[in-house]
C-alpha cells in the first residue's frame, strides 16, 4: 500500500483558500448592499479616493500573504 507524503506547503494553499473565502464575504457585502440601492461609506470612500484604493489592495494583499504563511508554518508543524 502507497501512502503519499505529506506536502509542508498544501497549508500556504489552504491560507490562501481562507483569505479568498474573507474577500469574496467583502465583495458579497458590497454588491448585495449596492444591488439594494443603498451604497455603505466604506465602499464609496474606497472608490472614491485612488490612495484608499491602493491602501485596501495592500491590506489584502497582506491578509493573504499572513493567512498562507499561517497556514504554511501550521501544515509544516503538523507534518512532522
Amino acid at each position: 500500500e502507497y501512502v503519499e507524503a505529506g506536502d509542508a506547503a498544501s497549508g500556504a494553499f489552504g491560507g490562501l483558500s481562507f483569505a479568498a473565502i474573507l474577500f469574496m464575504l467583502f465583495t458579497f457585502i458590497a454588491a448585495g448592499s449596492l444591488a439594494s440601492g443603498y451604497v455603505p461609506e466604506w465602499v464609496s470612500n474606497i472608490a472614491q479616493n485612488t490612495g484608499s484604493t491602493l491602501i485596501f489592495a495592500a491590506i489584502l494583499v497582506v491578509v493573504a500573504i499572513l493567512a498562507a504563511g499561517v497556514g504554511y508554518f501550521v501544515s509544516k508543524a503538523a507534518t512532522r
